[in-house]
């Protein structure tokens, strides 16, 4: 993991909080008033237990980050590879090519293409170095 990555994690970590707390805010000034069995635990929760969640949250949040990273080293791969196997089929079509224009202009030339020669040009032997 790089520097970069690194640094953006905290940052994400940051950002999570800062979210989770101003939700939490909002929860507890716009239901104030409500009946709900379950608001007295949340309020009692986010104002004397707030420690207990800290590091689950923060768990929680590096894990999105290292889930995201992995993602995107898996569309790299995946975009090098394809890069590479265009790159082949490329090299492969210029040589074949290659290939027909040096028979072509043997032929021109008066250049019988023996037997021999045609298998030279379509074994390989003329290369792409």
């Amino acid at each position: 993991m790089t520097d970069g990555l690194g640094d953006r994690g905290i940052g994400v970590q940051a950002a999570g909080f800062a979210i989770v707390g101003c939700v939490c805010l909002l929860v507890l000034q716009l239901w104030s008033a409500s009946d709900h069995f379950l608001y007295p635990w949340f309020e009692t929760t986010v104002t004397k237990l707030y420690w207990a969640f800290v590091v689950p949250l923060a768990a929680t949040f590096d894990w999105g980050r290292k889930m995201f990273e992995r993602g995107k080293a898996i569309r790299e791969a995946k975009k090098a590879e394809i890069l590479a196997k265009v790159a082949a089929e490329a090299r492969q079509k210029a040589l074949q090519g290659e290939r027909k224009r040096i028979k072509a202009e043997m032929e021109r030339m008066g250049i019988a293409v023996t037997p021999e020669m045609e298998t030279i040009l379509s074994s390989g032997a003329v290369s792409d170095s």
